[in-house]
């Protein structure tokens, strides 16, 4: 088993800023022995896993409300989906607001929702928030008869609360990963596995490690630590951070670096950190040419450090399509036909031709055309 350093803890527990707001702290993610994890080949990682959306399916149900809470409009990987969502509403001949759930200070994730309840629409989506930490607004929302699907998010029945399910429909993300947990989790396992290959043996790794108790970095994290557990003599130091607290995450870094000067590697996880001084403690750190940089899901910030030299690579997936998806799967909801697999996933990369400069990572598949072309029979 590898050594894994768990310090440099940070901020106030999610948890606790929203306590009296009904969150739970779901059981993590169970880990997987080492002989257990399969490791993906860099040719398996470069082709990734995003396809073509579904090519059969309802024709758009039309004049529908519909309410899109972001996780956080200030961070292109809450914005970037809320936009595609919003322009597939234009599509779809539906009304989309956006509220700004604000990375869930002062409870900012109930708020937007109870805010959306108050509209009376048809229908919301919920972006990268979980069950556990909304459930008591989600039952609002289940006694006033409006659906929820979640984007990115775990129901009550898949983050290990043991509680009941609460959205109308799960997403299918793609034919390969059929939950959010094993979209997460494969994630993970991607950033570790290019660094296990890319660096000096043996890997020695900074992992910019959110302590939430939520899901989905839980499952990240879990897919990111299995895969390092192949590796015997690697090292991975958690430098810990919370998402009310994102501006400690700096400091947080600058210390794990000059506490850790055999340090080859760092790896975010996601993007969010370095928006918020991780990019800028790494440059300041002088460090930067020792370390082999992984950026994260492809937003603006990631694609233009991997632009600039700042990052060795990224696993990202395009955004805008994530919100695309979501909506054809809410409008298969509405016409009252199952969910499929709708083809969203992620590739590595080592270079940022995918993405202008100051945008995220974008897909080569015309998913809108698809997905217009079925929505306007």
């Amino acid at each position: 088993m590898n050594k894994v350093v768990r310090n440099l803890a940070i901020g106030a527990s999610l948890c606790a800023a929203i306590a009296l707001t009904g969150c739970s702290s779901p059981a993590a993610p169970q880990a997987s022995s080492a002989s257990s994890v399969t490791m993906p080949t860099l040719s398996e990682m470069m082709t990734g896993t995003t396809t073509a959306p579904p090519t059969t399916g309802p024709a758009a149900q039309k004049g529908k409300n519909v309410y899109f809470v972001s996780c956080g409009q200030s961070a292109g990987g809450c914005s970037d989906p809320a936009a595609g969502a919003v322009a597939a509403g234009k599509a779809l001949g539906w009304n989309v607001t956006v509220e700004d759930g604000a990375f869930n200070v002062g409870g900012a994730y109930n708020t937007a929702i109870r805010q959306a309840i108050a509209a009376k629409p048809d229908g919301i989506i919920l972006e990268a928030i979980d069950c556990s930490s909304v459930r008591p607004a989600l039952q609002e929302a289940k006694d006033a008869n409006i659906p929820v699907v979640g984007f990115s998010s775990f129901d009550c029945d898949e983050d290990g609360s043991g509680d009941s399910g609460m959205f109308a429909y799960k997403i299918i993300p793609n034919a390969v990963d059929k939950t959010a947990a094993d979209f997460n989790q494969r994630f993970g396992r991607y950033q570790a596995a290019y660094l296990i290959g890319k660096t000096a043996s043996p890997t020695n790794v900074l992992w910019l490690n959110e302590t939430d108790n939520i899901p989905v970095m839980d499952n990240i994290n879990t897919g990111f630590h299995d895969a390092m557990s192949t590796c015997s003599a690697c090292k991975v130091t958690d430098v810990n951070f919370t998402e009310n607290n994102f501006a400690a995450v700096g400091p947080a870094l600058t210390s794990a670096i000059l506490q850790n000067p055999h340090a080859n590697a760092l790896a975010p996880g996601y993007d969010t950190p370095y928006s918020f001084g991780a990019a800028k403690a790494l440059s300041e750190s002088g460090a930067a040419d020792r370390l082999t940089v992984m950026a994260g899901q492809g937003t603006s910030v990631g694609m233009d450090m991997l632009r600039n030299g700042q990052a060795a690579a990224a696993v990202p997936w395009d955004a805008t399509y994530g919100g695309w998806m979501t909506m054809d799967t809410l409008n298969r909801f509405f016409a009252g036909q199952p969910q499929v697999a709708e083809g969203w996933g992620f590739q590595l990369v080592q270079d940022a031709s995918g993405a202008q400069p100051g945008k995220g990572w974008a897909t080569t598949i015309d998913y809108q055309a698809d997905y217009t072309k079925v929505w306007d029979q």
